[in-house]
């Protein structure tokens, strides 16, 4: 079966999507989940982080070739056969933002050929009016071809100052029945097994999706609690037993929870302390015995006047023992 490049001719698959962010503050309904879908209302992610304040995104149309052919000795007769399927590219508009030069950065990789800096996923939800996903596209290995700064017009009266970008991608991949994002808690411990008055980091830098987490409450199990911006938190005990540490995720209105066991054992017994013991095989007050004899004053291990017997001994330079 042979193609006559002459006969062919380009057939529209399917048309471009062109979304319209509403705000924020737009009254919300009754969802109507059998009726159309509007497109008012989505977000934008860029290598899994959202990026606010886009106004508008217009999803690629697709174009099949149409081919011609005809079998044996039927001149009158032609059949028609599709060929390669391609995108067209992705055109976003989004209102600048203050300090944040995200999409300017990402134009200035591509075009210093940063190959790593240049390429990014890009996802583009659309949501209901209650903000759960009904559709995603992602867009993989995209980059920007073409970017637009801000028109200015000094005429303008209440006009965004808006920067857009024409992007370019490898595949484009629409998932129909995407779901909300599963969120999961997780907790590392470290030390494993602490002593009470010791430093316990708690880690929850595995839970996922790390990206959309936007705040860690833990409760330590002896009547403590405390929120976090980030994954990690530490905590003393003070006094020996089993505690139950809780984990609590949260982000864009999703969350989960887990607990875990933290064994937490009296401190070690202090041995005995007195001249003696700072001493060498000499009986004569070691020069580094004079300063443990300085720590363990500190950490109240011993008292004041031992301390002072200790450094006399030391200045003296007989045996004690």
């Amino acid at each position: 079966m042979e193609l006559t490049p002459s006969r062919r001719t380009v057939m529209k698959a399917a048309g471009s999507i062109t979304l319209l962010n509403v705000a924020a503050s737009t009254p919300v309904g009754a969802v109507d989940r059998h009726g159309p879908t509007y497109a008012g209302r989505f977000r934008v992610e860029i290598d899994d982080v959202e990026v606010p304040g886009w106004q508008r995104v217009t999803i690629p149309s697709s174009s099949t070739e149409q081919g011609e052919y005809r079998e044996g000795d039927e001149p009158d007769w032609e059949q028609q056969i599709w060929g390669q399927t391609t995108f067209g590219d992705l055109e976003m508009e989004r209102g600048v933002q203050p300090g944040d030069t995200r999409i300017f950065d990402w134009r200035e990789a591509v075009r210093t050929d940063d190959v790593d800096g240049g390429h990014k996923e890009i996802a583009v939800v659309l949501m209901d009016e209650e903000g759960a996903p009904l559709i995603r596209w992602e867009f993989e290995d995209a980059w920007i071809k073409e970017y637009h700064p801000p028109e200015l017009d000094a005429s303008a009266d209440g006009d965004v100052a808006t920067e857009s970008i024409v992007v370019s991608f490898d595949t484009m991949i629409p998932d129909w029945e995407p779901g909300e994002t599963e969120f999961e808690a997780q907790i590392a411990v470290d030390p494993d097994e602490p002593g009470v008055g010791e430093d316990v980091t708690f880690d929850a830098g595995d839970s996922t999706p790390a990206e959309a987490i936007e705040s860690y409450e833990w409760t330590f199990g002896d009547g403590t609690a405390e929120t976090t911006a980030e994954p990690g938190v530490s905590h003393v005990y003070g006094s020996p037993g089993e505690y139950t540490v809780g984990l609590t995720v949260e982000g864009d209105g999703l969350s989960d929870s887990t607990t875990t066991t933290v064994g937490v054992h009296a401190p070690d017994p202090v041995p005995d302390r007195d001249l003696a013991y700072y001493a060498d095989e000499d009986g004569v007050v070691r020069s580094d015995g004079k300063t443990e004899a300085f720590a363990d004053w500190r950490e109240g291990a011993i008292d004041t006047e031992l301390l002072l017997d200790v450094i006399n001994a030391w200045h003296d330079g007989e045996p004690v023992a």
